[in-house]
C-alpha cells in the first residue's frame, strides 16, 4: 500500500544497549487493536519527529550532523517508547503491517482518527 508506505517507517535508532535477542517473525504477532493503535501513534510521533530533524541533519556537516542525527535516534526512541512499545517490536509490527493490506488499511484509519 503506496500510502502506508509513504507515511510510516522503521525506527533504525543505534542502540548501545545489549544485542536483542532473536526476532520474532512478523506472523508470529497476535496484534490487537490496541498494539495496532498503539503502533499508528509512534508512527505519526517517529514522522514527526523525521520531519523536524531531518532538515536539519542534511544541512549540517561533519560532528554537528552526527550530533543532531544523535538527538533525533533518542527522539524518535523516546516516541516508540512512550506509546508503549520497544523499537524492536515496532519495526516487527511495521514489518507485519507492511506485509498485510488489510492491516495496512487498518493502522492508516488509526492514524487518520489521531491526526
Amino acid at each position: 500500500m503506496l500510502t502506508f508506505a509513504a507515511s510510516v517507517v522503521p525506527v533504525q535508532a543505534q542502540q548501545s544497549q545489549q544485542p536483542a535477542p532473536e526476532t520474532q517473525q512478523p506472523s508470529d504477532y497476535r496484534l490487537n487493536d490496541e498494539t495496532l493503535k498503539a503502533f499508528a501513534q509512534a508512527s505519526l510521533d517517529v514522522e514527526g519527529v523525521l520531519n523536524e530533524w531531518t532538515p536539519r541533519i542534511e544541512t549540517a556537516e561533519g560532528d554537528e550532523a552526527d550530533q543532531l542525527r544523535d538527538q533525533a535516534n533518542r527522539e524518535i526512541v523516546d516516541a516508540v517508547q512512550t506509546n508503549g512499545l520497544e523499537v524492536q517490536t515496532y519495526n516487527q509490527i511495521y514489518e507485519f503491517v507492511k506485509a498485510s493490506p488489510d492491516v495496512a488499511v487498518k493502522v492508516q484509519q488509526y492514524r487518520q482518527q489521531m491526526k
